[in-house]
């Protein structure tokens, strides 16, 4: 997968230097599915600790692997614990890989509160930050 930003600390996001700590200063805010197999997570600023930062939202293009579960879409879900990659096929996630002991193929896994997560891979991905 093509990406325009890495994956830091397991619960942060790197890109052009900045950190985009998704765990403290952020909250998971929704997942569009579009069409053209084009997927789209954002997350806004959290409101105690995110304060004056803009929404960041990850567009994932030409998406060959999409795999939501746990209770995503069933409470309201806000927390994302960890970000990581999991290998095609290893279905453990119980732990998740770093970028450097990760394929090509890998996918970007989203643990979320409450057992949610989204797994994903697509043929490229690009973080953006939005105005609200």
């Amino acid at each position: 997968m093509e990406k325009d930003f890495e994956v830091g600390q397991s619960n942060e996001l790197v890109k052009d230097g900045r950190v985009y700590d998704l765990h403290n200063l952020y909250d998971f805010s929704g997942i569009h599915i579009g069409a053209q197999r084009c997927v789209r997570l954002s997350f806004s600023p959290n409101p105690e600790h995110g304060g004056g930062l803009r929404a960041v939202v990850i567009v994932f293009h030409r998406v060959d692997f999409l795999q939501v579960g746990g209770s995503l879409g069933a409470t309201d879900i806000t927390d994302l614990d960890e970000v990581g990659y999991k290998e095609p096929g290893d279905e453990d996630d119980s732990w998740l890989l770093d970028a450097v002991r990760r394929s090509p193929q890998a996918h970007l896994f989203f643990r979320l509160g409450a057992d949610a997560f989204v797994r994903i891979h697509s043929a490229r991905a690009r973080l953006w930050e939005l105005m609200l």
